[in-house]
């Protein structure tokens, strides 16, 4: 079984033979039984089939030859009490023996060790859903003394990617926390500062509150004033959709560091579709947007340079939605080529988005002067309209713009929750769902409905001016 993450691979284990007795062996260590109920291994012998449980994230168990497994069992059961005994003479080599094994690294399997006819099947349990997050911080807390307001159901966005170690290592840290605080009980304040500790850690700006508060006293209110507005652009527009990607908190000044910092989840049905969407790429590019766009709103034509990561992931984006088979105008027009058959991991950073046309294996095909000006023109049409889009979400919402870089300046740090809370009562104009997908109800009687949007245009070229000299 690979990344056995749910409960660890003794509880799994343990859980998924239920009410067998089954030996477990860890490396070349017999550890001895795992009981269930009243049965003893009489009940084990009888079945004619015996189930042997590894734990192969253990090293120790690469070296360990297959052949002496069966012969570690018998020795185990022959040297055994008496009751164990009496079942013995109906188990021999030649019955049937299942190995269950449990790993989080089957890259490092010594290959004779899975090849055909040994351990060759494979169940992959993935990580556990929302719903299963939830259900794991439940088992962990218990025992713990947690406040009334704790609703592990409002940080479960939060915990994409969490196995059940990094939940239980969540539930010690909150309780830590709440020690440090003089709290008597776990507080959800004191959950949400540790995965905000977590998270300001490996980004490498975590500081004490006396040295954060003293880096905001060194920056001048003008400063901080015009992060506020920028950050809040990008808030703003992230909750004016209904799908967009959740958002944890907004934070002024991180580390002392003279900017702003949004964090942003996935949601998880589009993690767990496997592929990025159109209208998600259209979405990112409109909250790229916001900080510019609220900057040019607020303090007029004259913005400050501060957005250039923006800028820059506003054109990789643009790159990707020019190459998409969604392109109308170039979709069906071969602009990028492979190199070679890679096999491309999970990406590292966590993102969703993969550009492919940064990927080392995928060159640029080779344009005409013609396609590739068609190529500038749409890599710019859908810049200048995302914009739009962004100025005119902004623009109907400026009271809610005002509101929550008001807020943002006055306390350096907001939070999604509040961000929703506050839109709420403010009565936003939202935007469409963009991420909404085309579907067909195969129940209705007549022809089958079709998409307007993906019927393609003969490539609109001509001689180009810009390759002139």
């Amino acid at each position: 079984m690979d990344r056995l993450h749910v409960f660890g691979s003794v509880v799994v284990i343990r859980k998924f033979v239920k009410e067998m007795l089954v030996l477990v062996l860890y490396g070349h260590v017999c550890l001895g039984w795992l009981r269930h109920g009243e049965h003893d291994v009489g009940s084990v012998v009888l079945l004619s089939v015996v189930c042997c449980c590894f734990d192969c994230s253990v090293p120790a168990v690469r070296p360990l030859p297959l052949a002496l497994v069966p012969l570690l069992f018998l020795e185990y059961v022959r040297t055994t009490s008496g009751k164990v005994k009496t079942g013995v003479d109906r188990f021999s080599l030649r019955q049937a023996v299942i190995f269950i094994c449990a790993t989080n690294r089957p890259d490092e399997l010594d290959i004779e060790f899975v090849r055909a006819g040994r351990i060759d099947r494979r169940l992959y349990i993935g990580l556990p859903d929302a719903k299963q997050r939830v259900q794991i911080f439940g088992v962990h807390s218990s025992g713990k003394q947690l406040a009334e307001d704790v609703d592990f159901g409002k940080l479960v966005f939060r915990t994409v990617g969490y196995s059940g170690a990094d939940i239980r290592n969540l539930v010690n840290e909150a309780g830590i926390m709440s020690v440090r605080k003089g709290h008597s009980m776990i507080s959800q304040q004191d959950i949400v500062d540790v995965l905000d500790k977590q998270l300001l850690e490996g980004m490498g700006v975590l500081l004490t509150e006396e040295e954060q508060q003293k880096c905001e006293q060194s920056v001048s209110l003008e400063k901080k004033s015009l992060l506020a507005v920028h950050e809040a652009g990008h808030v703003v527009l992230a909750h004016l959709f209904p799908r967009f990607d959740w958002h944890a908190f907004s934070q002024l000044l991180p580390g002392g560091k003279e900017t702003a910092i949004s964090v942003f989840y996935p949601r998880e049905d589009m993690v767990d579709q496997g592929y990025t969407t159109f209208g998600y790429m259209m979405m990112q590019m409109i909250v790229a947007h916001g900080g510019r766009c609220a900057e040019r709103i607020v303090y007029g034509d004259d913005v400050t340079d501060g957005g250039k990561d923006d800028l820059e992931k506003i054109t990789k984006i643009a790159r990707e939605m020019v190459i998409s088979p969604r392109n109308a105008r170039l979709g069906l027009t071969a602009l990028t080529k492979k190199i070679g058959l890679v096999d491309h991991p999970d990406n590292p950073d966590g993102e969703l988005l993969r550009y492919k046309w940064d990927d080392p294996h995928v060159i640029p095909a080779e344009m005409t002067l013609e396609i590739s000006e068609l190529f500038t023109r749409e890599l710019t049409r859908y810049i200048e309209e995302t914009e739009e889009l962004a100025m005119k979400g902004l623009k109907e919402n400026r009271h809610i713009l005002d509101a929550i870089s008001r807020e943002l300046l006055e306390k350096s740090r907001i939070t999604g929750l509040d961000v929703e809370d506050r839109m709420n009562k403010l009565s936003p104009i939202m935007f469409e769902d963009f991420v909404q997908p085309f579907q067909i109800n195969l129940d209705e009687d007549g022809p089958l409905p079709h998409n307007e949007q993906l019927r393609y245009q003969p490539l609109d070229i001509y001689p180009a001016p810009l390759h002139r000299t």
